[in-house]
């Protein structure tokens, strides 16, 4: 009987000590997959971290841009509007000059006729004239 007892001892601590090496085996194991884990945390706070500064940078570079494509978009409409100035002015002037250019010929062509017609006048006088002596 003692025997019987002695192997049954000897069977139970068997089988406890290599539950107990299982057991510490999945500890171990467990403790490497927690170790693992944080370190997977880590690496994603970090790319997180990384991505929300060139998210930040993206973005304040992107409204550096708009504010420069707006800004440029002024002064172009403001340079086209002083252009548009320019033009109607010089389109007024060259209106006027014109005017007055045909007011000049119209008057230049009034007095050629006024100087014609004395002309003709004098002529055919000249000519009754002459007929006259013969």
């Amino acid at each position: 009987m003692e025997a019987n007892l002695a192997a049954t001892f000897d069977a139970g601590n068997s089988f406890n000590s290599k539950l107990k090496d299982t057991l510490e085996g999945l500890l171990g194991a467990n403790n490497e997959r927690k170790a693992e884990i944080d370190a997977l945390r880590g690496d994603h706070d970090k790319l997180r971290a990384d991505h929300d500064a060139l998210e930040n940078t993206t973005t304040r570079e992107n409204d550096l841009r708009k504010n420069e494509v707006k800004s440029l978009e002024e002064r172009t409409a403001k340079d086209n509007q002083a252009r548009i100035t320019d033009i109607a002015k010089l389109d007024g002037k060259l209106d006027s000059e014109n005017s007055a250019r045909k007011e000049e010929i119209k008057a230049l062509d009034g007095w050629a006729k006024g100087e014609n017609d004395s002309r003709k006048t004098e002529i055919a006088n000249l000519k009754n004239f002459a007929e006259s002596e013969k």
